[in-house]
């Protein structure tokens, strides 16, 4: 038989005892239960050290209520290990019968299970609905007008960290990072892991801001020192949003909103710092989820476009790229250039959808283009992040019938940044094709010239601010000069942007390290059919005068 049993008179003597109830109490094989009064049995119990005194009370008390009316399952575990359940039944007489059962793998089982819906399994923190819990209960509790603050942090460039060096040792980083917030938070706080690199901090007994802040940078430097992981030091930093109750939230969810958009804030701002929740980010997040939405219709409703300039050979005078440059035909506000929304596609991941949109688009004008016109289109960072490039490049190829040799793919320093090697694969994808690619808005913000050398680049275009001062600043010539003459020394085309001047074509065509240019002085970005006319008029020998010299 599987349960102990034991019937239990109404002066409280033990008349029967099978022996399972002896083994399970640890009461031993030799004795005789029978005729014994159960606190005998019990303190014997608590005499071999099989049973804590105060179950054994416990025990006693549930003995005495159950030979009146029976009570509930009652469950303790011995200082073995292992957990019983007791239930108990009255006679009619008087007496009581006793039910014990062994409930050990259950009991695991159950504390498994809510270990699982209350933990995360990678860094052993409590998770969501745990913090959830947690967070109500000291909502309940703060009645003496004392408040406290919720922290939402989120680790800076953790993608790159599995991107380049793999998921387990990300998995490891998150690990060692969740070690190093429960070294930080007080007993009385509560750290959790919301998913991905996100994690929650709830300081508890806070009611001034100080106190918030002076936790918010805490854990801002402890995720900001190196990590050792495999004999390999990574870094990343981490951003923090906080939010105070009661004056930033009533309830866990709102409190809890309203520091991720401070999080959100502080990311904007630079990541690597601490925001706390205003008001009017409500307004500012309202704003921007109407912005996403139109956004996505307008995706739906084709309402992108792309405009083109031109980019001229100085040595020819003659079109010989147009840059594709986003245009969005708003119903309300007619056409809205890319700085206005490109922001909020880039976060959203609607960049995706729009990116490809373009491409194609970019792609069929230049079809039915002279054949000697190229098309340019840029790729941004999230681009990279978010989709498979060269996949998306060689869909747009095969649906417009584009030769490969007439789409040039541009990229800024900061997409290099991001993840090198995903980057490069990407772009070594592309040439494998037979796309040109080229350094857009090379010599300024991340540009670096190990660049020029790591990266499979075709052209190099220096950036615009190079070329406003030209005419009154000789370093600014002497830059430019000492950026193109070493371009063109690695086999690259170089393009100045910029040009607005006649001035400042003059002088980029008396050096001869420049090959091409871009600015308002040749045109605008203009509609495809304007394109058409401009290379309709080059067609019958409207072009700039050519340059003499080297090419």
């Amino acid at each position: 038989m599987s349960h102990g049993l034991c019937v239990r008179d109404a002066p409280g003597r033990v008349l029967v005892a099978n022996e399972r109830f002896v083994e399970l109490l640890n009461l031993g094989q030799a004795l005789d239960v029978r005729g014994c009064r159960s606190e005998r049995l019990i303190r014997r119990c608590v005499r071999q050290g099989a049973l804590a005194p105060g179950d054994a009370r416990r025990l006693l008390g549930s003995l005495r209520a159950g030979a009146a009316s029976g009570t509930d399952e009652l469950i303790f575990e011995l200082r073995t290990g292992v957990t019983l359940a007791v239930t108990h039944q009255p006679m009619e007489r008087g007496g009581v019968v006793a039910q014990v059962q062994d409930i050990s793998d259950r009991r695991r089982s159950e504390q498994m299970i809510t270990r699982i819906a209350n933990f995360d399994a990678l860094t052993e923190l409590p998770n969501r609905n745990q913090f959830h819990d947690y967070a109500r209960s000291v909502i309940e509790e703060c009645n003496d007008g004392r408040g406290f603050a919720v922290h939402f942090l989120d680790l800076d460039y953790f993608k790159q960290v599995n991107d380049t060096l793999g998921h387990s040792t990300g998995d490891e980083l998150l690990r060692l990072a969740a070690k190093r917030l429960r070294a930080v938070i007080r007993r009385a706080d509560i750290a959790s892991r919301f998913g991905g690199d996100e994690f929650v901090v709830l300081r508890s007994g806070v009611d001034r801001r100080q106190a918030a802040e002076a936790l918010a940078l805490r854990l801002v430097e402890e995720m900001g020192k190196p990590y050792e992981i495999d004999g390999e030091e990574v870094i990343v930093g981490a951003s923090v949003g906080v939010a105070c109750f009661p004056h930033d939230g009533q309830d866990v969810d709102q409190l809890l909103r309203h520091a991720d958009m401070a999080l959100y804030q502080a990311k904007g701002a630079g990541r690597g710092g601490i925001c706390f929740f205003e008001d009017d980010m409500q307004a500012h997040a309202r704003g921007r989820r109407a912005a996403e939405i139109n956004l996505r219709n307008a995706i739906g409703r084709d309402e992108f476009d792309a405009h083109f300039q031109p980019i001229i050979d100085l040595r020819t005078g003659r079109i010989v790229t147009c840059e594709a440059l986003l245009r969005w035909n708003h119903p309300e506000r007619d056409l809205m250039p890319a700085g206005e929304f490109i922001e909020i596609a880039e976060e959203t991941g609607a960049i995706v959808q729009v990116g490809e949109l373009v491409l194609e688009k970019a792609c069929r004008a230049c079809r039915d283009r002279p054949a000697d016109v190229n098309v340019a289109v840029n790729v941004l960072p999230r681009q990279f992040d978010r989709a498979d490039v060269s996949g998306t490049v060689r869909k747009a190829l095969a649906e417009t019938g584009l030769a490969p040799n007439r789409l040039e793919i541009e990229i800024t320093g900061t997409a290099l940044l991001r993840n090198v090697t995903c980057v490069n694969d990407a772009l070594r994808g592309l040439k494998e094709l037979g796309v040109k690619i080229s350094l857009d808005d090379f010599g300024t913000g991340y540009s670096s010239l190990s660049y020029l050398h790591s990266f499979p680049f075709d052209k190099v275009k220096l950036d615009r601010s190079f070329v406003a001062n030209l005419a009154s600043d000789s370093r600014s010539l002497t830059l430019i000069v000492g950026g193109a003459r070493l371009g063109a020394e690695l086999g690259l085309r170089v393009a100045v942007k910029g040009i607005e001047m006649a001035v400042q074509l003059e002088l980029d065509r008396s050096e001869p390290f420049f090959h091409e240019a871009q600015g308002f002085f040749f045109s605008r970005a203009v509609s495809p059919d304007a394109v058409s006319e401009m290379l309709r008029a080059r067609s019958a020998g409207v072009a700039l005068p050519a340059r003499r010299g080297r090419a």
